[in-house]
């Protein structure tokens, strides 16, 4: 069972790892005296941290680059899958914008620029304060919804959320994800569909669509307690579609940086009001399980899980799920669905051997095509390449025909 810490602490418990005992040093003298942050642990390896981190149960892990024993964005990936309460901050060394996005996608929730000089390691205080309060209050949300049991939001007049995700970045999930809302909106040009990138930091459903919203995510978040038609009428962007239909899509943050500020608890708020909207809700999600990603998953209805034939996601697919099974998540496992993504028939790994491994239904096998991702997907292409005959575009209805949608749904929602 995850171990849960009382929420009202009057310290904010930080473990720092850092393979140079000067920088340990310079954190520690920076962190002296700054109530209401503690530092509770140091070590210099990686598994020393991931060996004590459910013992001394930190709220904040300071993890350094350069760490000898384990790459420390793997450090942070496993920190934020096995244990999403916790907030891994890092202290690097790179100032480049493709350094800050691994960061980022690897789950990491602050970075703060360290340089090693002649007089020794040259940190900012304030930044290293500002740093672990604002990571504390991004998983205080996580920390709450685990304490109390988080509850399921009640279904809405039988309408459907639709999260796709995979713990493995790069295994196409974005782009299913994109593929499977344009069909169910093509499907039905009765049935009203929403497509939610939830990628904070780096979402591209935009790109697949070739949209250029005006609004995000961050704009919903910022008006959860007045959600209504007209609100949302203003706020999501439409994709017109072949035939009349539409595609409303909520698109992720312009800004990667004002991701910070959305919180699980906001976002679920956002699902109870796009159900009362949208007959079909599709959400595509970041590998990290984090409270937002947690909200996706608590309000689905279904749960389409993508996998390839890559070991590493394998591996990383069957720790999330045996972590998904905690009943401190509040997850419904009977919602979960198996997708296979990329199948290439040359890998020695069968399509057969990842089913019989995680015992879930299996909705369908999609094949690796990338001509048809260079061609069609990746230069915004996909919504009308969807009545080709692609290898690709079949395994996708077929997965939506396996997903028996009732028809019709049982009310028509709120008209937007």
């Amino acid at each position: 069972m995850i171990e849960i810490s009382p929420l009202r602490q009057t310290t904010i418990r930080v473990m720092a790892v850092a393979s140079d005992a000067s920088l340990i040093e310079t954190i520690r003298l920076h962190l002296t005296d700054r109530f209401p942050i503690e530092l509770v642990q140091t070590l210099q390896t990686g598994r020393q941290c991931l060996s004590v981190i459910g013992d001394v149960d930190p709220n904040v892990v300071l993890i350094a680059d350069g760490i000898e024993d384990i790459n420390f964005l793997q450090l942070v990936r496993q920190i934020c899958a096995l244990h999403p309460a916790v907030a891994p901050v890092v202290l690097s060394q790179a100032d480049d914008l493709s350094s800050y996005h691994d960061l980022m996608s690897a789950g990491a929730r602050g970075a703060i620029k360290i340089a090693n000089s002649a007089q020794g390691w040259i940190v900012s205080g304030e930044e290293l304060d500002l740093r672990i309060h604002q990571a504390f209050e991004l998983v205080r949300s996580v920390k709450e919804r685990l304490a109390r049991g988080a509850r399921k939001p009640a279904t809405t007049l039988g309408r459907e959320i639709i999260t796709v995700y995979s713990p493995k970045g790069g295994v196409g999930k974005s782009a299913f994800a994109v593929g499977l809302a344009l069909l169910l909106a093509q499907q039905d040009a009765k049935r009203k569909v929403a497509l939610v990138d939830l990628n904070l930091q780096f979402g591209i459903d935009s790109v697949y669509l070739n949209l250029q919203p005006h609004h995000s995510i961050s704009d919903l978040v910022a008006n959860v307690d007045s959600l209504n038609s007209s609100t949302l009428e203003s706020l999501v962007s439409k994709k017109v579609l072949d035939g009349g239909c539409e595609l409303a899509f909520i698109s992720a943050p312009a800004n990667a940086r004002q991701a910070d500020d959305i919180v699980g608890q906001n976002v679920a708020g956002v699902f109870q009001a796009l159900r009362r909207y949208f007959d079909v809700t599709v959400v595509d999600t970041t590998a990290t399980i984090s409270d937002v990603t947690l909200a996706a998953l608590q309000a689905a209805s279904r749960i389409l899980l993508v996998c390839s034939q890559d070991m590493l996601a394998i591996r990383q697919t069957r720790a999330a799920l045996e972590l998904l099974r905690d009943p401190e998540f509040a997850i419904d496992m009977g919602a979960i669905s198996l997708v296979l993504n990329r199948i290439n028939s040359y890998s020695e790994i069968k399509p057969e051997s990842i089913e019989s491994l995680f015992e879930l239904p299996c909705l369908g096998r999609i094949p690796e095509h990338n001509a048809f991702f260079e061609t069609e997907v990746n230069v915004g292409n996909l919504p009308s390449a969807l009545a080709d005959s692609n290898p690709v575009v079949k395994a996708w209805k077929g997965i939506l025909a396996g997903l028996k949608f009732e028809k019709p749904l049982r009310q028509n929602p709120e008209r937007l």
